[in-house]
């Protein structure tokens, strides 16, 4: 929720950037055709930034996979590691027996 606002603000300074640039040329329009053209513009932004949200997610979502991955990774050559030396003590005490 706290990310929305952000977005919301940033949303509304670009609106409002754009239609102080465009001042003059919507002077000729109509209320409605103004009103029309910033819904539409609204609904760029909002569609552009759940795009980038979505984006962000997934990112998030590669790099858990990937810390996991890595983590269980570290685990099984943990118990390699543990398994090859059990395995050598094993040989070691069986040639000292011989």
């Amino acid at each position: 929720m706290s990310l929305m606002l952000p977005l919301k603000k940033e949303m509304w300074m670009q609106m409002e950037s754009h239609v102080l640039r465009s001042d003059s040329y919507q002077s000729d329009l109509c209320p409605e055709l103004i009103e029309m053209r910033k819904t539409e513009f609204l609904n760029q932004l909002t569609e552009a930034n759940r795009d980038k949200i979505e984006k962000v997610t997934q990112l998030q979502k590669e790099s858990g996979l990937l810390k996991e991955g890595n983590r269980l990774l570290s685990l099984n050559l943990e118990e390699y590691a543990n398994y090859e030396i059990r395995h050598l003590e094993v040989h070691q005490h069986n040639k000292s027996l011989f």
